[in-house]
């Protein structure tokens, strides 16, 4: 692939890009953000390893980009991985159809790692395991027109941030399956995800905020948090 555009791009140069290619990033569930974060990645030369066990649902066509009409009922991660390396035939993509649990939680072990799972239980697993092995994580979720993004990077924030469980009230959706979708919630969370995946690996600095969104109202703002001192994950590890 031709990543020309990226190397005159200032802040990323011809190094940056040539360090983009050399580094793999995990994502945890490739649906509505998941799936447009990864195509943005494999377009911009990031190998990926996609963790999920799902499969292709008609419904969720509306809000997940790689997928067709002729997918459905496909594996999601198999049919991504096929995609993927359709757009950019140098990529490295590895693919895990599982469900994550402490057995196999290894297996997000990579230069960064992305939770999208929208699934708090998953999500706890996935912090504890980051914070455990100094992994820097990026964590995102939505309902209805609204999301949030936290970045939990010990290196970075030489631990004055918040972990997903600091801040599990804020972060998560109350009665989320009645809420449904709008659509462009999922493409607006994924370009801010995708952009904070690249800038952490190419060592810029990333807001020790936590971001909201609501796209209906066309709302995006940054909300100052602290992590809990008396956080049952983060304060004692």
């Amino acid at each position: 692939m031709d990543f020309t555009l990226h190397e005159l791009f200032a802040d990323i140069g011809i190094e940056g890009q040539k360090k983009l290619c050399e580094k793999t990033v995990t994502l945890v569930g490739i649906g509505g953000i998941g799936s447009s974060v990864a195509e943005i990645l494999a377009r911009a030369g990031v190998n990926l390893r996609i963790i999920d066990k799902g499969r292709i649902l008609e419904k969720d066509i509306m809000k997940q980009c790689l997928y067709r009409l002729e997918d459905i009922s496909k594996f999601k991660a198999k049919q991504s991985k096929k995609i993927l390396e359709e757009i950019n035939s140098q990529l490295k993509v590895k693919t895990f159809h599982e469900d994550l649990h402490a057995g196999n939680i290894f297996l997000i072990e990579s230069d960064l790692v992305v939770d999208l799972t929208n699934n708090m239980a998953t999500s706890d697993l996935v912090n504890k395991y980051c914070l455990e092995k100094k992994i820097p994580l990026i964590f995102s979720n939505y309902a209805g027109s609204k999301g949030h993004v936290l970045i939990v990077d010990r290196s970075q924030y030489s631990g004055v941030g918040p972990c997903v469980n600091c801040i599990r009230e804020k972060l998560e959706f109350k009665d989320k399956s009645k809420l449904g979708v709008y659509v462009p919630v999922t493409y607006l969370l994924a370009s801010l995800v995708a952009s904070a995946v690249i800038k952490n690996l190419l060592n810029y600095g990333n807001v020790a905020k936590l971001l909201n969104v609501d796209v209906m109202k066309t709302d995006i703002r940054h909300e100052s948090v602290e992590k809990d001192k008396k956080c049952s994950v983060c304060s004692v590890l």
